[in-house]
């Protein structure tokens, strides 16, 4: 795998979460590229290239996941022939066997010894076509693509799995219709960008966290005085615990305890202090594993838009703290329940950047820089990489660059909402 000038392989890891049928999260699907093969049409060894990126991705996935999550790994032809998934740990890693893979015997043998050392073995984008009865019999998992199935054909396709006994992923459910639907057909687990979505609810009311957060968003979304915004800390007794478990954690290496709270917003600074505690306060607003897998992604697509800025070139660059609140207000209609208008109009935002929120300018327009920072963060996400390429040209940003960004955002992320979490 080629490196960049830094000596840092660009490996970008996505995300999509899985739900079960409570919405309780389950793990992920993880998503993978490297510079290599996105920009040459040649590899020497394309699968030992592959295999390089998942290894190394995993590592870094595997610091964001909590205990009793699974992940799923995508695994091509010939990396299903060789030993490099049995690298991976069998109690939380699931090969997942793409649509590309043929069962031949190398591939059919290689799978039955992955199950007998214990790996679950799921199979990608099932529609019921023919020839891969072979690989439906050893499959535990069945990812279904509801998208791609006659919604009329859909019923008799699940029904003819179920006798099979694998348990059926719905992937693609891209609304709550269709998740209810997939549920009430016998689907357990659910993929698709549905969860992303705000369901508003006329007459709904915030809880007190989500009132909490709008309240103070306003107050946060700019420069503070440091003593000022210790001393508002301080008034929490549970802020403050939690500030001080976080500047005392190994993360920060101290070799003294912080022990005053004004002590260690000094210490982290005002903006660093100002940002945790915005990602704190959107922790605490969201309900549910539905909302904290939004936090989680709110809060890497800030951080990631706030480092991006470090070495954007001039043209492209604009204030980390107005990146920052971007990425993290670009969730807050899907965790809050409410429209992104009615989000931005109770904030002090930039015209380009409440635009950039509201989806109202055009992206490659010069005059809205925000919204191209934006979409990058969440062609990424998506692992949408031809759209993340091209908008990194336009940015200036090389691809060695957002991905070093990429991976320091997702540890960040993880950091903060795991600390906060498990007290």
């Amino acid at each position: 795998m080629q490196e960049t000038e830094s000596g840092y392989s660009p490996i970008f890891i996505a995300r999509q979460p899985v739900f079960d049928g409570r919405m309780n999260l389950w793990g992920h699907e993880l998503l993978f590229r490297d510079s290599e093969e996105a920009r040459h049409a040649r590899i020497d060894d394309p699968d030992r290239a592959t295999a390089s990126v998942i290894a190394d991705g995993f590592a870094l996935a595997l610091e964001a996941m909590l205990p009793g999550q699974y992940m799923l790994v995508n695994m091509p032809q010939g990396l299903l022939e060789e030993e490099y998934v049995t690298a991976l740990p069998a109690e939380v890693c699931i090969p997942e066997i793409l649509e590309t893979v043929h069962p031949t015997p190398e591939v059919l043998e290689r799978l039955q010894l992955l199950k007998a050392r214990g790996y679950t073995l799921a199979l990608d984008d099932f529609v019921g076509q023919p020839g891969n009865e072979a690989l439906l019999e050893l499959a535990d998992i069945i990812k279904v693509d509801v998208l791609a199935v006659p919604p009329d054909d859909l019923p008799a396709l699940v029904a003819s799995l179920h006798r099979r006994g694998a348990q059926l992923l719905a992937e693609k459910v891209e609304d709550n219709a269709m998740f209810h639907r997939c549920l009430d057909l016998g689907f357990t687990l659910f993929q698709g960008f549905f969860f992303a979505r705000p369901e508003v609810v006329p007459g709904r009311k915030p809880s007190v966290a989500q009132s909490t957060l709008v309240r103070l968003l306003p107050q946060l979304s700019g420069p503070a005085e440091p003593r000022k915004l210790g001393r508002t800390i301080g008034t929490d007794p549970g802020l403050s615990y939690r500030l001080l478990r976080h500047i005392n954690s190994a993360w920060y290496g101290l070799t003294r305890t912080v022990s005053s709270v004004e002590h260690a917003v000094l210490l982290l600074g005002e903006r660093p202090t100002r940002t945790w505690l915005l990602a704190v306060l959107l922790s605490d607003a969201a309900k549910g594993a539905k909302g904290h897998e939004l936090t989680f992604v709110a809060v890497r697509r800030a951080r990631f838009l706030e480092l991006a800025q470090s070495e954007a070139p001039a043209a492209t660059r604009r204030q980390p703290d107005a990146m920052f609140l971007m990425g993290l207000l670009s969730g807050l209609d899907a965790l809050l329940g409410m429209s992104m208008s009615e989000v931005v109009e109770r904030l002090p935002l930039d015209d380009d950047i409440a635009s950039a929120l509201c989806g109202t300018c055009e992206i490659r327009s010069d005059d809205c820089i925000p919204a191209q920072w934006l979409h990058l963060a969440t062609a990424l996400e998506k692992a949408d990489w031809t759209m993340a390429d091209s908008i990194l040209a336009s940015l200036g940003l090389s691809q060695g660059q957002a991905a070093r960004f990429h991976a320091q955002s997702l540890l960040w992320a993880a950091r903060v909402l795991r600390n906060d979490e498990n007290p």
